[in-house]
């Protein structure tokens, strides 16, 4: 973990959003010369590393911070409520087995996240604008309300865009008009409530598009066009899912690749018909 940055190493940027903190209110940085804010001193602020002003319960509420550093909060238990919104991170935050009253994280950028085994006691929100230009990495988190997705970019292109195998929601995940560019993975998740995918467009389309082997959803899955159209741009895996409600892909696109043949030459399945298509371009033609 990162070590505390001393109260008298802080910079006035950072001065005002411990002031923020303390009271409770929100800090705004947007007019602010200097925006950078060390991610040490958030995670000293959410530790009580710092002495601050009494208020009605501190709480970090952070807008347009340039974040430095890793935010580690690893393993930690954390009490006041985070909401950042449209704050930009330069390395991937680390929330793995943290546990934390309230996380949104609204029209930030990150170059991932890493939060296996999460446990957030309200809502989680990753939406609108919220863009990943790395793996979400949710496996094994328990979010004690909604799963909020909607309108956010998640990028991983031929890789895993948002990891959330087995994970458990009380609520719903309210995925509108997702956009992500890599694998979605839901296998063995639990859904108390229903899974919105209207108007999203899911792309991986040399594997899966969304993995859900084992999903339970207790309401409906809705894959529908309300919203905007559904595509998925890639496999739909939803073997030995259970869904309690309705699952409606009404108005859907689906695209799945089919692979129709194999090169003899390197032994590789492509989803190209008449010559082999892969990295090492072996040049083989198939017929």
């Amino acid at each position: 973990m990162d070590e505390f940055v001393p109260v008298a190493e802080l910079t006035e940027t950072e001065r005002a959003v411990r002031a923020a903190f303390g009271a409770g209110e929100r800090c705004n940085l947007a007019t602010r010369s200097d925006r950078k804010v060390r991610a040490a001193v958030l995670s000293g602020l959410l530790a009580g590393a710092y002495p601050v002003g009494g208020g009605l319960g501190p709480a970090l509420r952070l807008d347009h911070a340039m974040i430095t550093g890793r935010l580690d909060l690893e393993g930690r238990t954390v009490d006041p409520v985070v909401s950042l919104r449209w704050c930009t991170f330069d390395q991937t935050p680390r929330l793995t087995m943290a546990r934390l009253v309230g996380l949104s994280l609204r029209g930030c950028h990150v170059p991932g996240l890493r939060a296996r085994n999460l446990r957030v006691a309200s809502d989680l929100v990753l939406e609108p604008g919220f863009t990943s230009t790395g793996t979400v990495d949710l496996t094994d988190g328990t979010v004690e309300g909604t799963l909020r997705l909607s309108g956010a970019v998640l990028r991983r292109p031929g890789g895993e865009a948002l990891l959330a195998a087995r994970l458990r929601v009380s609520g719903s995940i309210t995925a509108v008009a997702l956009r992500a560019e890599g694998e979605v993975r839901l296998r063995g998740a639990n859904v108390g409530g229903s899974i919105y995918l209207s108007g999203a467009e899911l792309r991986h389309p040399d594997g899966h598009a969304l993995e859900s082997a084992g999903l339970v959803v207790a309401g409906n899955l809705m894959c529908d066009a309300r919203g905007g159209r559904f595509h998925a741009a890639g496999r739909v895996v939803l073997s030995g899912a259970r869904i309690g409600g309705d699952a409606v892909l009404s108005g859907a696109r689906l695209d799945s690749p089919v692979p129709t043949a194999r090169c003899w030459s390197c032994r590789t399945a492509r989803w190209t018909t008449r010559s082999c298509s892969t990295p090492r371009g072996c040049g083989w033609t198939v017929t």
